[in-house]
């Protein structure tokens, strides 16, 4: 299912750390980060979300994620941790060849209750965060796109990135690239990301269109770790 392998992939390099300003009605709402990590004979993303100022105290995230992720197979397991408001929740999602397994932990009425549910597996499938990567590293022209399963922890649907026409965010020129999931019969969950268009296609600025406006993560620090 993958395009081309990650170690071969020239944008993506194991140690890279990547840091997003947020921004919400014209004020800083947090930051983001993601960082890519040697994890045996694969690769380990690790990526996390806070919010600050008016934001936090509207309503408070602090979200932790994990990804372990094979170039050949897809994702091979996910974790977050989920502290959104009272919305308070730990899971672990396994990938494997008869079963994706999900482990939940949430706290419910004051107390942590656990379950574990199976589903039916799907072939070569990302997780949300190692989708980022696949896409970035899917090298799209203006016109075309990738297809390829995204697991959400309770269904797989398919995402679906076309790239549009080039642009400027701020002075970087960029290419904009849509991305959308389908479960069969709509299309949801839209956000625009912008690449740089140069060799490193740096995802410059995310776009989320959300219920209370627009929500845009600008990218504010790169840096490498020399691993």
């Amino acid at each position: 299912m993958f395009l081309v392998a990650l170690a071969t992939a020239a944008p993506i390099e194991v140690g890279e750390r990547l840091e997003w300003s947020i921004e919400w009605m014209g004020m800083k709402a947090g930051v983001a980060w993601a960082q890519l990590l040697p994890d045996g004979e694969g690769y380990r993303i690790e990526a996390g979300c806070d919010t600050a100022g008016i934001a936090e105290r509207m309503y408070p995230v602090h979200d932790r994620l994990t990804s372990r992720w094979s170039p050949e197979e897809g994702s091979r397991s996910y974790s977050t941790r989920f502290r959104e408001g009272r919305f308070q929740q730990d899971q672990f999602m396994e990938f494997l060849a008869d079963a994706f397994v999900v482990r939940r932990r949430q706290l419910t009425d004051g107390a942590w209750a656990t379950r574990e549910e199976r589903y039916a597996p799907t072939e070569g499938v990302e997780d949300p965060v190692s989708a980022f990567y696949r896409i970035r590293s899917s090298e799209l022209s203006p016109g075309e796109s990738t297809r390829f399963p995204v697991f959400t922890g309770r269904r797989t649907l398919t995402l679906t990135a076309t790239a549009g026409r080039p642009s400027l965010v701020g002075k970087t020129p960029a290419l904009g690239v849509e991305v959308g999931t389908d479960n069969g019969t709509e299309v949801s969950r839209r956000f625009t990301v912008y690449f740089s268009q140069d060799e490193d296609r740096l995802p410059v600025q995310v776009v989320v269109q959300t219920r209370a406006g627009p929500v845009s993560a600008t990218l504010a620090r790169r840096q490498m770790s020399g691993l």
